[in-house]
């Protein structure tokens, strides 16, 4: 996760109860296709970052995990931009933000 507190403040706004950290996960694994530990916030956080490093040195090709994500170029550009010493922690935040709007928009139309 990131050091720097204002990185990323999204972070901030993961949830904390049990069920919608469970819908969160559920999509990562989904959407990543492959199994996540931890069941916090924090805990999935660091999941996709080793995810993502893992990922650079493996044959997962990230425009095309981005794509079908469905993560906002305009956004990781303005990430990258702003934080592109801290590549993967970017991508990670998009990803996560994404997937978590995902959940909220599911069940905002249940």
């Amino acid at each position: 996760m990131a050091t720097d507190p204002g990185l990323f403040p999204f972070a901030e706004e993961l949830p904390t109860k049990a069920s919608d950290l469970s819908e969160l996960k559920a999509q990562l694994e989904k959407d990543l296709g492959c199994q996540l530990s931890g069941d916090s916030a924090i805990d999935l956080t660091k999941s996709v970052l080793a995810f993502l490093e893992g990922a650079a040195h493996s044959s997962i090709d990230i425009p095309s995990l981005l794509y079908r994500i469905d993560v906002s170029e305009q956004e990781l550009a303005q990430l990258l931009a702003r934080f592109g010493h801290r590549e993967t922690e970017c991508l990670a935040y998009a990803i996560l933000k994404r997937e978590w709007e995902k959940v909220q928009f599911r069940k905002q139309f249940r």
